[in-house]
């Protein structure tokens, strides 16, 4: 099932990227959990309508954003973590930003019913049990 996990969320990486917020969402089960508690701020947002608020916020906040998917790491039958480096200037301040983020999905029956944000791959490997 792992494989078919990354695949997923691949797909719904890509859509993401093409800026098709529809598609991407998708693969998300109805009552998702978008756990953003590791940004300043941040709090866990629920179902696709508290996807796209989260998508609304983060994004609102740069003038210019992108964000590059780095490994995609199986981490078991039921999740996998997607390391990506995002990029941007913020609005307002125009100061360029870098930052690396470690989601880590998990899937019950095909659907992505949780994404947890961590700063770093070892901090997710953590959480998850998996640290060398």
């Amino acid at each position: 099932m792992s494989s078919e996990n990354i695949g997923i969320a691949r797909r719904s990486i890509q859509a993401f990227h093409a800026g098709d917020y529809s598609e991407a969402l998708a693969p998300f089960d109805e009552e998702i959990e978008y756990d953003l508690r590791h940004f300043p701020e941040g709090q866990i947002y629920r179902g696709h309508e508290g996807v796209r608020e989260a998508f609304r916020i983060w994004m609102g906040a740069f003038d210019d954003y992108r964000q590059e998917v780095g490994e995609i790491i199986d981490a078991g039958d039921d999740e996998v973590i997607v390391l990506v480096t995002e990029f941007g200037r913020g609005k307002g301040s125009g100061i360029e930003t870098e930052r690396s983020t470690a989601g880590v999905w998990t899937f019950r029956d095909g659907k992505v019913v949780r994404i947890r944000f961590y700063d770093t791959r070892d901090a997710a490997l953590d959480a998850l049990g998996l640290s060398k």
